[in-house]
């Protein structure tokens, strides 16, 4: 009788094929994933900047009307370094973003808190209420 070891060159060929089908359609699956995962670290970062802004507000005596963004090497403005430490949270979505906090309190008027998503010309204001960027 004829002991067989190892596997046939068919049978190679054939899981092969399969794990390729597999890989196909299991790739597009995790990228988008990924792009989810990634959009919710950006609106939980977005979230924490406004609360330490919100935090800003409430503590300080006073009109406000400042823009911060990153410090040039990184880290983040001296207000925020208490509540979010260093460095400034960068988006996910993108290696050149970067998120920026405009905050305005003039008198006895309600602040307004807007976060911006930077990514070259595109601006994309975070809005709170919905939890995105539009």
């Amino acid at each position: 009788m004829l002991s067989r070891k190892g596997f046939t060159l068919l049978e190679l060929i054939i899981v092969i094929a399969i794990l390729t089908i597999l890989a196909t359609l299991l790739l597009p699956m995790s990228m988008n994933f990924i792009k989810r995962a990634n959009e919710a670290a950006d609106l939980a970062n977005a979230n924490l900047i406004y609360t330490a802004s919100a935090i800003q507000v409430a503590t300080t005596a006073g009109d406000i009307d400042q823009t911060y963004q990153a410090n040039a090497d990184g880290s983040s403005p001296a207000f925020y370094k208490e509540f979010i430490g260093d460095p400034w949270p960068h988006p996910k979505l993108s290696g050149t973003a970067s998120f920026e906090v405009a905050i305005q309190k003039i008198g006895i008027t309600l602040p307004s808190i807007k976060i911006y998503r930077i990514d070259g010309s595109e601006r994309q204001l975070y809005v709170r209420d919905q939890n995105c960027f539009q």
